[in-house]
């Protein structure tokens, strides 16, 4: 059996689950442990670089980025429905650089930018109506949104160790395949695992 990539693999899948019709393929639940040691999970949107390792933004106000800067290990897990698939990865995460944030900024949607320049410093904060924020964003200046906001941040994963690949309602039984790397070797082993 030819081996392949496991990042290659999650890109396939998700591209497959996209063309099926599901709008938010790329929605993944990530998981971190808290300061109290619990665990704690959040589905948040998740683009990936240019070698197919997953990134996604955030603000520093975030609940998930107090949690991020006590412990950098996290899992990322996309649920699949159209296709019955999971993949979970499992790993480290570590900053994106502003260069790299600069380009996704750029990229976003400008509404989407402008709805930002309002929320993201302030999130999480308790807020009695959106309409607080409706007249807040009726106040930025004109192409403010043009310069990326220091509240617009992210991260990447610097090592991801595991990836699970889950699949059901292809065969009598589930598949599960797992890759793991090795940061000696630099190589992915591979193993079937009973379901």
């Amino acid at each position: 059996m030819t081996i392949v990539n496991p990042l290659e693999k999650l890109d396939e899948w998700l591209t497959e689950e996209r063309s099926l019709g599901n709008p938010f393929a790329h929605g993944a639940v990530l998981g971190t442990p808290g300061k109290d040691g619990m665990p704690r999970t959040r589905m948040l949107g998740v683009s990936f670089n240019d070698r197919k390792i997953p990134k996604f933004h955030t603000s520093p106000m975030s609940r998930k980025v107090q949690d991020i800067n006590l412990c950098n290990s996290a899992s990322l897990t996309f649920a699949f429905q159209q296709t019955m698939r999971s993949i979970s990865l499992e790993g480290s995460l570590e900053p994106l650089s502003d260069r790299e944030l600069d380009t996704d900024w750029n990229q976003l949607d400008r509404e989407f930018r402008r709805n930002y320049l309002v929320f993201g410093h302030q999130s999480g904060m308790k807020i009695d109506a959106l309409e607080e924020l409706h007249f807040q964003q009726d106040r930025l200046p004109h192409a403010a949104e043009e310069n990326r906001p220091l509240s617009f941040i992210g991260y990447t994963f610097k090592l991801i160790e595991r990836i699970c690949f889950y699949s059901v309602a292809i065969q009598d039984f589930a598949t599960c395949e797992v890759h793991e790397f090795n940061p000696v070797t630099q190589h992915w082993t591979y193993s079937l695992r009973i379901p």
